[in-house]
């Protein structure tokens, strides 16, 4: 091989024996002569074609097969070759024995069925391979699994062999028999339990193949060969006859063993030695007879005679302690001798040329580490890319088949140019090994290294070292190659890839296309392990390669491997598969525990599980029986499948997105589902009649409707239509909860509303629809786990927390269908048992659930349907509103509506008409629905009320029972309302009372207090529209006065629209609030005696001033608008109807504003007249309007003389009413409108916080157009006084003298009223900003805002064009010295007063100041009103004042 001259050299020595003996005949003569007596075979165009088996020569020397390539290994424990002879057979005998089995295509089709009852057990399948457990095993082995035996196998014959320590035992692996027909044969020396099992192998001999066995000691070197293993079993019996022939291997060593025993055809066997030493074996002598004759194989070349020390020579020269990888023989070029090709660990490739004589010629060797090394340096380890650092170790090697030239002509001549090996290496670095295959083609002297396979599905191994018993084998037809390592065979493809521009463009990338490559793990424990292995031969007409696998505690175990296509690869779903179909299985030897060593994609893991888990929901996997004698068990086998894919791939695999996971945890309720539905309609089955259609179950009805598309076929045994919608379409399974409903308003439709027949069907289908949802949803709670959502809020009942949603698919339990079909059958159930229509008289008296079977399950059911479709609607409430999308979300918004308003509310009292009172409170209980569970409670106390009254008047048989039970059920409402009080707490009593209000039982509400007081409390303290009871509660209950107070004023500001009741309740509160003061100056014990069985909560002190200061403001406005009602009240008395009242009312006094043509502001005060002629409480924006809007006239009702007599006090400046203004009829209040309306805004509450400033400008802008300034410019031929009386004749000073006497100004908590020039006023309420925050209507705001444009022209006109500034500042500096003037005239007349009176002038002020109107009319005696008011006081003691004064007074 190596060398041409040694090949010359080993084929002449072959020649070189006994001159005078006839030449005996090598196998390719024989085949040369007797293939003329063969018929002459046709030539075609495919004759010279290239092999389909990869380039199989047949026709040479081997055990009758057509494959001649023998491979071998070193440190396993059995050959690994593929067919060869035994030595000295005659190959033409050989050749015909193998033609018999070429005929099987003349069997009979029956034959060919039988194969597959051949009894093995799948342990595990894909689509590129099987692993199948052989059930042929001596029962001493399978007896005892922990025997220790060591066990190989023949590839011509279905034969293996098994060794012990003291016995071998031989059989047909292939037998369906379970205990198959056993050779035992005792080996002549038995070896102790401790020694190494003994070496052997079978042998194919002769021309009928009779089988014979070859047994080596590996310790001490003696060989045993039994020709005919049938003879020698029955000459086994006569100890004095034997059938063997015994030898030995010369020359073993102190501590060396034999450790392999390596077929080479008719070339004997290859022995390899622990140190690395082969030796060449021969089971015949040159005459053919059984003979042992053993030769050491050297590595100098020399095959002369040896001398006396020749022995050592021979032992040093062979290549002392090399550790030698593996070995594989084959035919050599040389005609009639063998190729012998070894491995070594380092990468050294040795060959040599045997021959059956025992001649041999090394041909060369040749070191390929570094060329073998460099592939794997291309691609860096995973936790180490230091490369020089890297070693490399052969482990095993197996010869590959020839490949065939392109020119086919020449194919003969060239079969054998090219060796092709195949070796298993390891590449090992600082805390890395990695496994790798690697092609090597070795021609001449030449050795390349072709194509390297990385082992990627091994590197999970983490072994820190290589395995002492690493095997490669590569089977007929050469395709893939099983590398068996530490419990695990690794399936890897050999084919060579066909060039393709995809190949190319991966190679010119520094990619490579990797090849095929899977992982089968066996159990790792001490019950099983490898005892020996073997390669097979393909059946005919057969493509796939195959291998066994001998394991202890198990026994034979056959993996098969398709042709794999170039593109192959291993797929997750595949895995998946393997792990739940087989994982499960009992007694499997298989382990699939083991994480996958393939990565595979996030992306293409959930496609797999996702596609896995339908396949197996729909009965379309190849490994799920399409079906089963019990359809319960079917669906049980799909339920724990599905359960198996979720625990593997949560374990395996990297966490899947949480849609998936959803996706696969819908598909398993759907089953979960089926499976209920299924056991109640077997259930069903049972007392019927499947040959009587009219006892059709409903069930049957809705699957022939559902199944008109996807019939079953007749042709191939579907009838049962029914069974194959459980096994083919449980994905539809949803669709059963709509189709019932539909199904029986198709009956009813039909057949009419006889409810003696609907009444069953309506029976089955509730329960129909109640098994699908609460199996869905149990199984959903229950196993969220194994699907991976542990960490999702999925509550008991099933449901999802509503805000967890988002990204989810639909849930089926609530597509819109499901929803729907619960509504409409929750209303028939109930419609059913409360109006049954068309009744006989005789069935309307047998309508009671107490006695009717069917119709006490209708009325139970109808409870469960309400909860259901309590549960689905919530659910899918919650998944519309997670949508993105706003329709959803509108459709959520419609759903939750109509579900809490009417369709809840309906169906749950349905239930309370039924009599299901606990199953409509729990109902209630459950979605918190306060206003439903109060209805129930108080209708359920209410006809036990009325229940009582008539067992009182006796109309019942037995009144005194009925009494009794009628108090039990009182008695449990009064327990369940503390309850709910105790556990909905606000809620409850919230919804409680707001019932009690709605009833108009005010009263009853008041009397709760002695049940619960705080929360009688707190609900009428929260709800202001119950404000006037709340304040009666607080003073008779709680004793809060000052809670009281407030309560009677927000009354007042929010609520009361009548001004006289205004003043009441704001009187009321004053007068709690002054309650609260003087309760505050008790002693806390008293104080805490008077707040008994209250909350003891008072306000605190600056709590109730200012409480005190809002009352006196709020008391001051109602005040003002009663002083505007009497002004105009004498006006208003003269309209002859109330409906006049208005218009009498604005003739009077809104003329100004009509003149101008301002008709919005003539509106505004036209409806702040009728709000004031109406007694409407005002607000401060009307009141301010209808203050500065109205025309100034004096009022009409009364003449002044006698408006003089009304009352002593009618204002003091400071918008305080007198009691004049209390008692009379009637008040004028012209002259003072906007220094009112600057009194009401100073008084005006938060309401008007955000407006007061405009409200201010507003007043002040109106007050400066108020007078005719162009009039009063015009000053010539005037003299000062009447320049002066002309100014104190306007309304703008008259306002101005108002406010500074009234001392507003001066006031420091006063932030409202202040002068405000022409300039800042000018644009107040002309803009839409303005005017929208109280007329946000656009079409009368913006008329407002031109009539107050109107306004800002003529103040601009006065401004620009009659000096309105300047009037404005002399205005107010006249206002201020008149007040000086008048206040120095007072002290003087007070002076005066005092001495004419002989008082002094203290008590004289007092007089003047108590009786002084608000401002005294210009040039009237202050004296005349101190009389006034002596006479008064006078009239008051009942005397008269005396005659001095008398006197004085009239001067």
């Amino acid at each position: 091989m190596f060398s041409p001259d040694a090949t010359l050299h080993g084929s002449a020595s072959s020649r070189g024996g006994n001159p005078r003996r006839r030449q005996r005949r090598d196998s390719t003569d024989s085949a040369r002569q007797a293939a003329p007596q063969r018929k002459r075979s046709k030539l075609s165009e495919e004759t010279f074609a290239a092999p389909a088996n990869g380039g199989i020569v047949e026709g040479g020397a081997g055990n009758g097969g057509p494959v001649v390539m023998m491979n071998g290994h070193a440190g396993g424990t059995t050959p690994r070759y593929e067919g060869s002879p035994g030595p000295g057979v005659d190959l033409s005998g050989a050749a015909a024995m193998l033609d018999v089995p070429m005929r099987e295509k003349k069997g009979t089709p029956g034959a060919k069925r039988s194969s597959k009852g051949d009894g093995t057990t799948l342990l595990s399948k894909t689509g590129s391979y099987a692993v199948k457990l052989l059930p042929g095993m001596p029962e001493e082995l399978r007896r005892s699994p922990s025997e220790n035996y060591r066990a190989s196998s023949i590839t011509t014959r279905p034969y293996a062999v098994a060794f012990t320590h003291k016995q071998a035992l031989v059989w047909d692996y292939t037998s369906p028999i379970f205990n198959p027909s056993t050779t035992y044969l005792d080996l002549p020396q038995p070896s102790k339990p401790t020694n190494v099992l003994p070496l052997g192998a079978l042998v194919c001999t002769g021309p009928s193949a009779e089988l014979g066995l070859v047994h080596i000691l590996p310790t001490e070197g003696k060989i045993t060969y039994w020709e005919n293993l049938e003879s020698a079993q029955s000459h086994h019996l006569f100890q004095e006859r034997t059938e063997s022939v015994n030898g030995d291997v010369g020359g073993v060593l102190s501590g060396e063993t034999i450790v392999d025993l390596i077929e080479a055809g008719h070339a004997g066997y290859i022995a390899l030695f622990s140190t690395g030493r082969l030796a060449q074996i021969l089971l015949r002598d040159q005459q053919g007879r059984p003979s042992i004759t053993t030769r050491i194989l050297r590595s100098d070349g020399f095959d002369g005679p040896r001398g006396i020390l020749s022995g050592f020579k021979s032992i040093f020269s062979t290549g002392w302690k090399k550790d030698i990888a593996g070995v594989v023989t084959r035919p050599s070029a040389t005609k009639g001798q063998m190729e012998v090709l070894a491995a070594t660990n380092s990468g050294v490739i040795q060959a040599w040329d045997i021959g059956w004589q025992g001649h041999q010629t090394f041909k060369g060797q040749a070191d390929c580490q570094e060329d073998l090394l460099n592939p794997f340096r291309t691609i860096p380890a995973p936790e180490n890319k230091s490369h020089h650092q890297e070693q490399l170790k052969v482990l095993d090697v197996a010869l590959l088949p020839d490949r065939a030239p392109h020119d086919n002509t020449l194919r003969l001549s060239t079969a054998r140019s090219v060796v092709r090996l195949l070796l298993l290496l390891s590449i090992s670095g600082p805390g890395t090994l990695r496994y790798g295959l690697a092609e090597i083609d070795i021609s001449g002297s030449k050795a390349q290294v072709g194509r390297v396979v990385h082992l990627h599905v091994v590197s999970d191994l983490h072994l820190t070292s290589a395995p002492q018993n690493a095997t490669l084998l590569v089977p007929s037809p050469g395709h893939t190659a099983f590398v068996v390592l530490q419990h695990m065979v690794a399936i890897v493809s050999v084919i060579d890839r066909a060039d393709s521009p995809d190949t190319q463009l991966l190679t010119d990338s520094g990619r490579h296309l990797e090849p095929y490559q899977d992982a089968i793990y066996f159990k790792d424990d001490e019950e099983v392990s490898f005892a020996g292995w073997g390669p097979e031969l393909p059946k005919a007409k057969s493509d796939q390669s195959s291998c066994v696998i001998f394991t202890r505690g198990c026994g034979a175990v056959r993996i098969l491997a398709n042709r794999p296509s170039e593109d192959e690869r291993v797929t997750a779903k595949s895995k998946m598969e393997q792990a739940i179909f087989f994982g499960s299985i009992p007694g499997n030897v298989l382990d699939f525990s083991r994480r996958p060593a393939i990565e595979f994609s996030q992306e293409e893991v959930e496609d797999a599980a996702w596609k896995l888990s339908c396949e197996i929901r729909d009965s379309r996997s190849d490994f799920v029986p399409k079906i089963m004698v019990s359809m319960d068990q079917h669906i049980q086998f799909r339920m724990n499948a599905l359960l198996s894919l979720a625990a593997h791939v949560r374990r395996f695999y990297p966490p899947m997105s949480r849609a998936t996971k959803w996706e696969m945890m819908f598909i398993a309720e759907r089953l979960n589902a089926a499976a209920g539905v299924w056991k109640a309609y077997d259930t069903e089955n049972q007392n019927r009649n499947p040959n009587d259609p009219a006892q059709r179950t409903l069930l049957d009805e809705l699957i022939m409707m559902m199944t008109k598309k996807e019939n079953p076929d007749v042709e191939i045994g579907e009838v049962d239509a029914v069974r194959h919608w459980f096994a083919r379409s449980i994905r539809h399974m949803d669709w059963l909860v709509p189709w019932s409903i539909n199904a029986i308003k198709e009956i009813l439709h039909h057949k009419g509303k006889d409810y003696r027949l609907l009444l069953p069907l309506i029976s089955q289908g509730c329960d129909m629809m109640i098994a699908i949802m609460e199996n869905a949803y149990a199984f959903r709670y229950e196993h969220k786990d194994t699907f991976g959502l542990q960490d999702e809020p999925v509550q008991q009942d099933g449901v999802l927390a509503y805000y967890a949603f988002e990204g989810l698919p639909e849930p089926w339990t609530c597509n819109y269908n499901v929803v729907k079909a619960f509504n409409t059958g929750t209303g028939i159930s109930r419609a059913i048992v409360l109006e049954p229509a068309n009744l006989t008289p005789e069935d309307a008296e047998a309508w009671d659930p107490a006695t009717d079977p069917v119709l006490r399950n209708v009325v139970e059911d109808s409870a469960r349907m309400l909860k259901i479709f309590c549960r689905v609607t919530v659910e899918r409430y919650y998944w519309l509103v997670a949508q993105p999308d706003n329709t959803k979300k509108r459709a959520a918004d419609d759903l939750a509506n109509e579900f809490i308003r009417h369709q809840r509310y309906v169906h749950t009292m349905g239930m309370l008409e039924m009599g299901m009172f606990d199953q409509a409170c729990e109902v209630a209980e459950k979605y918190k629905d306060m206003r439903l569970l109060v209805d129930i409670f108080m209708n359920q106390r209410t006809w036990v009320m009325r229940e009582k009254a008539q067992a009182e008047q006796g109309q019942f048989g037995s009144a005194v029972v009925q009494s009794v039970e009628v108090q039990k059920c009182l008695d449990n409402l009064s327990r369940r309302l503390k309850r709910y009080f105790t556990d909905f707490g606000e809620e409850w009593s919230a919804a409680f009372y707001r019932k009690h209000v709605r009833s108009n039982a005010l009263g009853s509400l008041l009397e709760m207090s002695s049940v619960d007081q705080e929360g009688v409390t707190r609900f009428l303290r929260s709800n202001a529209q119950l404000a006037r009871t709340a304040w009666v509660n607080e003073v008779l209950v709680e004793h809060d006065f000052g809670a009281a107070a407030d309560c009677l004023t927000r009354v007042a500001s929010q609520q009361e629209t009548n001004l006289w009741c205004e003043k009441v309740e704001l009187s009321v509160a004053k007068l709690a609030n002054l309650a609260a003061a003087k309760h505050r100056l008790m002693r806390p014990s008293d104080a805490d005696a008077r707040c008994a069985g209250g909350n003891g909560a008072w306000p605190s002190e600056p709590a109730r001033r200012k409480l005190h200061a809002r009352l006196g403001r709020e008391l001051g406005l109602a005040s003002l608008q009663e002083r505007v009602f009497l002004h105009i009240r004498p006006v208003m008395m003269t309209a002859i109807d109330e409906d006049a009242r208005v218009p009498v009312v604005m003739n009077a006094f809104g003329q100004e504003r009509a003149a101008a043509g301002q008709g919005r502001l003539e509106e505004l005060l036209r409806q702040g007249v009728a709000e004031l002629c109406n007694q409407s409480v005002m607000s401060t924006w009307s009141l301010v309007d209808l203050l500065t809007l109205i025309d100034q006239r004096p009022s009409r009702g009364e003449a002044p003389a006698a408006r003089a007599r009304r009352g002593r006090k009618t204002w003091d400046g400071k918008g305080k009413t007198g009691a004049g203004a209390a008692g009379a009829g009637a008040e004028d209040i012209c002259g003072k409108e906007f220094y009112l309306a600057l009194e009401a805004l100073r008084m005006s509450g938060e309401d008007a916080e955000m407006t007061r400033d405009l409200m201010l400008r507003l007043v002040w802008k109106r007050c400066f157009v108020k007078d005719d300034w162009q009039a009063i410019n015009e000053t010539q031929r005037k003299t000062d006084g009447s320049v002066g009386e002309s100014l104190r004749a306007t309304v703008l000073y008259e306002t101005v003298r108002a406010v500074v006497e009234g001392g507003v100004l001066e006031d420091k908590s006063n932030y409202t009223v202040r002068f405000l020039s022409p300039e800042e006023v000018v644009g107040a309420g002309s803009s839409q900003k303005d005017i929208r925050v109280r007329f946000p209507a656009e079409d009368l705001s913006s008329e407002i805002v031109k009539d107050n444009m109107v306004d800002d022209a003529r103040l601009q006109h006065y401004t620009a064009k009659c000096q309105l500034h300047h009037w404005w500042q002399h205005t107010i500096e006249l206002a201020r010295k008149d007040k000086e003037s008048d206040r120095e005239r007072e002290s003087e007349e007070t002076k005066t007063m005092a001495h004419m009176l002989g008082v002094g002038e203290k008590k004289v002020g007092r007089m003047v100041n108590g009786t002084r109107p608000a401002r005294p009319a210009r040039g009237a005696s202050v004296v005349v009103a101190a009389a006034a008011t002596a006479a008064a006081e006078a009239a008051e003691r009942g005397g008269r004042p005396s005659a001095d004064k008398d006197v004085e007074m009239e001067m």
